[in-house]
């Protein structure tokens, strides 16, 4: 019961003369210290989301925006087009405050003292509609023209080592000027939504897998059932396909999952999942606790940097993000069976609360092991003393 009697915040001592009163300050030095990594993580998330959603246009640029703005209006004539917008918002926001205010507010600020009535919202308030509304604009083209370069796919078909050509190599200087030194998901929303080919090149991709196992007279017969198939029913399913294609980023990820993923039964560990195949670290050792030590160690500073958001997106060729999707679910997923054909995936969020401990199987055996029992990951050679 020592983990019960250390977690006693209070402790009464009742002797027969008096009444003691303890109160320990471990207890109130984690709770205060928890609470600030709370807040903490929710900052930095918040910070990341705003990241995210600015993203590839910098939250430096609104500072420089709103200066520039201040400029033009405080030294520019009067006439200036800054000044137009204002005064034209101004004029907005103040007859949309009247509208409100006797069509919803007027019996209760009727009620109200002449000194506690709400006043017009004044110049300033223009200024800040004008200012937010204006960078939400450039944020949105900067994203698009950023999808706009990434679509671009000719540097799959290009060998370094042969050489790029020089509309590949420009591209590579825009996409690096764009992209800066992005978190891990930030480039999700600009990313190129999975291209869609027509019925014609499927069919033709089909073809071209089958010819070399079928003979002559069976490959005929197969290039009768594509021409069959894309003039009779291929019409109407590239038609469906083309409705989810609108609103998928990836029309082809829930099915992969659900399909070949959760409805094979097949065992997952063996035939689907590699993990941690190497020694860890380039630790070379027969010694099982300590190649345990080393993975586990491994995995959890991998953990922290996907939970920070630190860890940099895979690019191809060096340049180009990819899809970072499925980090989300890296780690504190499970895979949950169903006597149904379909299994289930769950997910538990740690934006601000997470499981700090794994389980070890031995020999029919489960056991719980703290990694960071003291709000510090255990080093490898503390995580080889518990194995």
């Amino acid at each position: 019961m020592a983990e019960g009697h250390n977690a006693v915040t209070f402790r009464l001592q009742h002797t027969p003369g008096q009444i003691e009163f303890d109160s320990h300050t471990v207890p109130y030095r984690g709770i205060v210290q928890q609470a600030v990594q709370n807040v903490y993580k929710a900052s930095r998330r918040s910070y990341y989301r705003f990241y995210q959603i600015a993203y590839p246009a910098k939250i430096w640029s609104l500072g420089v925006w709103t200066a520039g703005i201040w400029a033009i209006e405080r030294y520019s004539c009067p006439t200036n087009t800054i000044n137009t917008l204002i005064q034209s918002s101004t004029n907005t926001i103040e007859s949309s405050w009247r509208i409100v205010q006797s069509y919803t507010l007027n019996l209760l600020l009727s009620k109200l003292p002449y000194q506690l009535k709400p006043k017009y919202p004044k110049r300033w308030l223009a200024k800040l509609v004008l200012i937010g509304s204006s960078w939400v604009v450039f944020t949105v083209a900067v994203r698009w023209w950023y999808r706009l370069l990434l679509s671009y796919e000719q540097f799959l078909y290009e060998s370094p080592r042969q050489g790029y050509s020089w509309k590949t190599k420009i591209w590579f200087l825009l996409l690096k000027l764009f992209r800066g030194y992005p978190q891990l998901y930030a480039c999700q929303g600009s990313l190129p939504a999975l291209p869609l080919p027509t019925v014609r090149q499927t069919c033709q991709r089909w073809l071209d897998s089958v010819e070399p196992i079928l003979d002559t007279e069976e490959f005929s017969k197969m290039k009768d059932h594509a021409v069959e198939f894309e003039k009779g029913i291929g019409f109407r399913l590239q038609f469906y396909l083309r409705m989810r294609w609108l609103y998928c980023d990836n029309y082809l990820t829930d099915w992969w999952e659900k399909y070949v993923y959760l409805r094979p039964r097949a065992p997952i560990m063996v035939k689907s999942n590699y993990y941690i195949i190497g020694q860890g670290n380039g630790v070379t050792t027969s010694v099982q606790s300590a190649r345990a030590a080393v993975a586990v160690y491994g995995c959890m500073l991998f953990r922290e940097e996907i939970d920070d958001e630190t860890f940099f997106p895979q690019m191809a060729s060096g340049v180009r993000p990819i899809c970072m999707g499925q980090y989300e679910k890296l780690f504190n997923t499970t895979r949950i069976s169903k006597e149904k054909e379909t299994d289930e995936i769950v997910h538990y969020e740690t934006s601000l609360k997470k499981s700090n401990h794994i389980i070890v199987i031995n020999r029919g055996r489960f056991f719980r092991i703290e990694c960071y029992p003291d709000k510090r990951l255990l080093s490898p050679a503390e995580l080889q003393d518990q194995f």
